[in-house]
C-alpha cells in the first residue's frame, strides 16, 4: 500500500505520492525540459530549462519500484 511522501520509479521517472484515499493514489513527477524561444525582430533565439509537473492517479495498491534509501529518513 503506497503512503503519503513515498518515491517511486515507474516509466523511467521518479515520482512523489501526493496523497492517498482509498481508490486513488495522486503521484507527481517533476521533468526539467529544455525550450527554445525565437526572437523574431532580432533573429536570435535564447534557450533554458523549464520545470514541468506531471500528475497521474494510480491504485493505492499498485505494484511499483519503490525507492528505499529516500524512505529511511522519514
Amino acid at each position: 500500500m503506497l503512503t503519503r511522501g513515498q518515491r517511486f520509479s515507474m516509466g523511467g521517472r521518479r515520482w512523489r505520492v501526493i496523497y492517498v484515499n482509498a481508490s486513488r493514489a495522486h503521484c507527481e513527477a517533476v521533468v526539467r525540459v529544455p525550450v527554445t524561444l525565437a526572437n523574431v525582430k532580432s533573429g536570435t533565439s535564447r534557450t533554458f530549462t523549464a520545470t514541468r509537473r506531471i500528475t497521474i492517479d494510480i491504485a493505492p495498491n499498485s505494484g511499483v519500484d519503490l525507492f528505499p534509501e529516500l524512505e529511511r529518513g522519514r
